[in-house]
């Protein structure tokens, strides 16, 4: 059994080193290459990591920062408005 490792900057200080299983295959999308296609056989693991991928940086309801995924809506709340 191989396992792919994935090395992730969120935007915290230190990158974050993720084990993906050898049932998974990913490719580097777009110019930037900051998209990520995840490809396997079965639709509920697909899920399941990109969930998982997910719940390392959940967008923020400010800034929008975050990982997302394709499709996903979030609404950004405000932040300090003028009273006047």
């Amino acid at each position: 059994m191989t396992l792919n490792l994935l090395i992730l900057k969120v935007g915290y200080t230190f990158f974050i080193f993720y084990q993906v299983p050898y049932e998974f295959k990913l490719f580097r999308l777009g110019r930037r290459k900051r998209k990520l296609l995840i490809y396997s056989y079965n639709k509920e693991l697909v899920s399941s990591l990109s969930y998982n991928l997910l719940n390392l940086r959940i967008p923020s309801v400010y800034t929008g920062k975050g990982i997302r995924l394709r499709g996903a809506f979030f609404l950004k709340k405000a932040g300090k408005g003028s009273l006047f």
